[in-house]
């Protein structure tokens, strides 16, 4: 069970597996990136969730599975509780579409 710090936020809604490996194509683009929905829930506050857009830097598979990902980035529009996850690191499953995100 994932549980909240003030270092760490859930995720629990994000984008299809095509759409989080979208993102590594437009590194570098600095203009009209597109970018990666995300829905950050506050596990402490659970009706605290808020659907952010996320420009993703990198991913490294976790596992085996071609579902779990090690995901490093930045959301663009942070909810104030979450004000200081603009830099994140954290790991997405592509199946579910939920994980966890540690400030960077």
């Amino acid at each position: 069970m994932l549980t909240q710090t003030k270092h760490t936020v859930l995720v629990r809604g994000g984008g299809e597996k095509h759409d989080l490996f979208a993102q590594l194509s437009d590194i570098g683009r600095t203009k009209s990136r597109p970018t990666f929905k995300l829905t950050l829930v506050n596990a402490d506050r659970q009706e605290l969730q808020q659907i952010c857009d996320a420009v993703i830097n990198g991913i490294i598979a976790e596992d085996g599975t071609g579902e779990h990902w090690n995901i490093m980035g930045h959301i663009i529009n942070p909810p104030e509780w979450a004000v200081g996850f603009r830099s994140f690191n954290g790991q997405y499953n592509s199946e579910t579409r939920e994980g966890v995100l540690h400030k960077a």
